[in-house]
């Protein structure tokens, strides 16, 4: 009898990842997410339903005159879709709002009510933040930024716990919304590269006089601070140890190509939006990688997905030196830091980093050990389990070594 008490009170975490969420390779959160809970031998299922296809469809629904209409026909299509999946589903211990749904912690507590399970809102960012601060997409006082405030505010109420991607930001959900913080946790973003592109070794670092290889790859928004990137472009045209070159495509498109064409540098480049097959093979062979180095308040609390890239690829980087980069990185250890938009800093590190091969090496060493370390899939998962753990007041087996010192450092962000 003890030993089948023992069993049962050790079983793995049931989670129930549950939405319209965003998947595939332009939003890689809820891939991790899911794949850092498995690592750690938590049992997953799925019970999702996707309003969109793809960015692309995403975003020609949004530019149609009747996109309201549109959205709310396929919300009320996915919501029925997910109540029979959630109905079929083996009931969980916890059910996780996945990233990017509408409103969908909303049916999470209605269809709990006849389940129960407790539920976790993946919320990784404000709508209301990035819409209205950072992307200055519609006046603070207006009716849209209004309801993007109430929506951020409802859902996180609505749910027991919220998920968010640093100890910054979570603090700003506290200030901002009047939530009180030990609603909160911190989930590392990681990254969906893992087990799909191994790292490559640096083996082959250009000697003192050769050309540097910098890039930078996006979706150039505001928070990248593009500005400070080309800036120190413009000071490095005519220097014959650096090549720049960004990758990508967005909201700030033509305005980086238009300044780069007023560059007229065969040292400066731009290359369009890539495949992971395709993007990954840049990211190896760069020399020096480029993270963000905008300097809003949104920028200040966030640790951008490329440089979880850049720490798993083991490739030597530069980014702004921002809180919440310090809950990851140190300055000339794992990272160089540079005060945020501030071209000259940045032109001034490039030239550092490309002409000492060993400081490179370095840097691009200390990047895998901080990935293997805080930031893996599985060590992701296991302070997840931990926190999910103490939330259902349950004991759960975990795959993952470490676990119970994991779950004090986790303790935090919880």
């Amino acid at each position: 009898m003890a030993a089948s008490s023992e069993s049962s009170v050790a079983s793995p975490l049931s989670v129930l990842y549950f939405g319209a969420y965003n998947q595939g390779e332009a939003y890689p959160r809820n891939t991790v997410m899911m794949a850092a809970l498995e690592a750690a031998g938590a049992q997953v299922q799925q019970c999702h339903w996707p309003l969109f296809s793809g960015v692309e469809e995403k975003l020609r629904v949004s530019r149609s005159n009747w996109a309201l209409l549109f959205v709310l026909l396929r919300l009320m299509y996915a919501w029925t879709r997910l109540t029979f999946k959630f109905a079929r589903a083996k009931r969980p211990d916890v059910v996780i709002v996945g990233y990017g749904g509408l409103g969908d912690v909303l049916l999470a507590r209605l269809l709990t009510c006849f389940r129960p399970a407790q539920i976790v809102y993946d919320a990784f960012l404000s709508n209301y933040d990035v819409t209205v601060n950072d992307r200055q997409l519609c006046h603070p006082g207006s009716l849209k930024a209004r309801m993007l405030w109430r929506y951020d505010s409802w859902m996180c109420r609505l749910a027991d716990m919220v998920l968010l991607d640093t100890e910054s930001h979570w603090r700003y959900f506290v200030q901002e919304f009047g939530l009180p913080p030990e609603k909160f946790a911190r989930a590392f973003i990681g990254t969906d590269k893992q087990g799909r592109y191994t790292p490559k070794a640096m083996t082959s670092l250009p000697a003192r006089d050769d050309v540097c290889r910098v890039v930078f790859w996006g979706t150039f928004i505001p928070v990248h601070g593009l500005d400070a990137i080309l800036g120190a472009a413009e000071q490095l045209r005519d220097d014959p140890r650096v090549e720049v070159t960004l990758i990508g495509g967005g909201q700030l498109e033509e305005t980086v190509r238009r300044r780069i064409a007023a560059l007229d540098s065969p040292r400066i480049r731009l290359l369009p939006r890539m495949s992971y097959d395709e993007l990954v093979p840049c990211i190896q062979n760069a020399d020096i990688c480029l993270g963000t180095f905008g300097a809003s308040a949104k920028a200040q609390r966030v640790i951008p997905c490329k440089v979880f890239e850049c720490l798993y690829f083991g490739k030597p980087f530069v980014t702004a030196d921002t809180p919440g980069a310090r809950e990851l990185l140190e300055h000339q250890k794992n990272a160089w830091l540079v005060p945020a938009n501030d071209a000259d800093a940045l032109a001034s590190a490039l030239i550092q980093l490309a002409v000492d091969p060993a400081l490179r090496a370095r840097l691009a060493g200390n990047a895998c050990l901080t990935y293997n370390a805080a930031c893996s899939h599985e060590r992701i998962g296991s302070e997840l389990v931990a926190i999910l753990t103490r939330l259902t007041g349950k004991e759960h087996r975990s795959r993952a070594r470490g676990t119970s010192g994991q779950a004090d450092e986790s303790r935090r962000a919880a």
